[in-house]
């Protein structure tokens, strides 16, 4: 059985993560379809924000452990890897691949400041956190509609 020391814990909770983790995903569709022009199957935009969301698990469980640079360090290497494959290899010239590569660190910024702004709206606003949690439900709600209208779009006309 695997223990995990209490005294390795982080201050993250998961209200930051869902804050997080709808909001960077209208990012990251922007970041491809907007600014690279190069649109991904959603299988590819969830699996990017789900390699993201790894680094949750990190700092809420092992933030304080002796070996968490090494975590860290390796899941950021393992997201950088990931990045590459799923949405950049073989998808444009050595140009855009470069542009492509470096948005992982848009993605990552992004990613971390919802996050923080999540924490900073959980700490600071006086709102009770099952509002705050009522906000992410309507935001992925709205994060999938919006994505399904897309899908509409790309498919064309019904027969």
């Amino acid at each position: 059985m695997l223990l995990i020391d209490a005294a390795w814990q982080g201050t993250v909770q998961l209200p930051e993560l869902l804050f997080g983790a709808w909001l960077v995903y209208f990012f990251l569709v922007l970041l491809w379809e907007r600014l690279l022009r190069q649109p991904l199957e959603e299988w590819r935009y969830a699996s990017l924000v789900l390699l993201g969301a790894g680094f949750y698990f990190v700092n809420r469980y092992f933030q304080h452990a002796p070996f968490y640079s090494w975590i860290m360090n390796g899941l950021t290497l393992v997201l950088w890897i990931g990045w590459y494959r799923i949405g950049v290899r073989g998808r444009g010239s050595l140009l855009w691949s470069l542009a492509a590569t470096l948005g992982f660190w848009a993605f990552t910024a992004a990613f971390v400041g919802f996050e923080q702004a999540g924490r900073f709206l959980v700490q600071r606003s006086g709102l009770h956190e099952f509002w705050f949690m009522l906000v992410n439900y309507a935001g992925f709600a709205a994060l999938i509609w919006w994505r399904s209208l897309a899908g509409e779009r790309r498919a064309g006309p019904k027969a």
